[in-house]
């Protein structure tokens, strides 16, 4: 899959392209959606992480993917409100990478294996310490829930990675 065909994976866009008259020197303005409190750090962390070099744990781990590190950002856009906490981000061996929300009460964790491939697990005080597992695609929305729960519990001061 494609970066763009990762970007297209939701439905809320987080940037508009406006055209501009010919003869002008630029081709297009790029508006981004409002500044959220998480963007910068997680744009470092996944910045970081598709620039490791391919057996950055000693073995023959590859690099975190450019795609995979797109369709994360772009899930997180369309799931976590401005105020939600950053999450701590892992790289897996295979370009893979994982998303991490650690508190007291509530962790979150999400598997990006590639684009539209999400392996999703929450635990709070309603599911126990097993937790749910979900298989996801493109349908968030019980992460969008899990999220919000987190940030309505005051899991944005206390967030640490496991």
């Amino acid at each position: 899959m494609s970066t763009s065909e990762a970007n297209t994976a939701f439905t809320r866009a987080t940037s508009n392209v406006f055209s501009i008259p010919p003869g002008h020197r630029q081709r297009a303005i790029v508006s981004s959606a409002p500044q959220r409190s998480w963007r910068d750090g997680v744009n470092a962390q996944m910045t970081a992480l598709i620039r490791l070099e391919v057996g950055w744990d000693g073995y023959f781990a590859n690099p975190v993917t450019l795609e995979n590190a797109t369709f994360a950002f772009r899930m997180m856009e369309a799931c976590c409100p401005d105020n939600a906490p950053e999450p701590h981000i892992a790289p897996g061996p295979n370009g893979d990478l994982q998303l991490e929300w650690h508190t007291t009460n509530v962790k979150i964790e999400l598997h990006v294996r590639e684009p539209n491939d999400v392996l999703a697990w929450h635990a709070d005080a309603a599911t126990g310490p097993n937790g749910t597992e979900l298989s996801l695609t493109t349908d968030f929305t019980e992460v969008e829930k899990w999220i919000l729960s987190l940030v309505r519990s005051g899991g944005a001061a206390a967030t640490a990675a496991a």
